[in-house]
């Protein structure tokens, strides 16, 4: 796994939806944790063996299935932005969050720690098959690495 790929991609989410909604850093790294599994730490959008025989499978940073993917490259269309992007799949989570899946941010807001926070981000966000939850912390947790390493990442949480 590329560490500096990851890095630099889970530090611009992060700072992304800080901007954007707020969180303390560690609900932020959250978000980042669950993508970085998700993609293989960003490396890879197209899963590849999807657990639907015969599914396309998941697609993004978040690995959308069925519904989710399909409305994830509508949206993509929509907004002639190209699905591989960093744009699109953060865009399309803003858009989840504000829409259909506001409830994940009061679910998430009121937690204490990243292990519950990642928790929260996989089960109300997410809902996977099978829960990798200590990978998800693991990656949860150098994304707030990563951010902290960042000089000028110090003064945002």
């Amino acid at each position: 796994m590329s560490d500096a790929l990851f890095a630099s991609i889970a530090v611009k989410m992060m700072c992304d939806i800080i901007s954007r909604y707020h969180l303390p850093d560690f609900q932020a790294a959250a978000f980042a944790g669950n993508a970085g599994l998700e993609s293989a730490g960003f490396r890879i959008l197209q899963e590849i063996k999807p657990t639907v025989a015969g599914s396309k499978g998941g697609y993004g940073f978040f690995q959308w299935t069925g519904p989710r993917r399909r409305a994830f490259f509508a949206w993509c269309k929509a907004e002639t932005a190209n699905p591989s992007s960093y744009q699109a799949n953060l865009g399309f989570m803003f858009h989840e969050l504000d829409g259909e899946y506001h409830r994940v941010l009061s679910i998430v807001r009121p937690t204490k720690t990243i292990e519950a926070a990642t928790e929260a981000v996989m089960r109300i966000y997410l809902a996977p098959g099978i829960p990798h939850e200590a990978d998800r912390v693991a990656y949860a947790r150098r994304a707030l690495a990563a951010y902290h390493a960042e000089p000028a990442q110090g003064a945002v949480s």
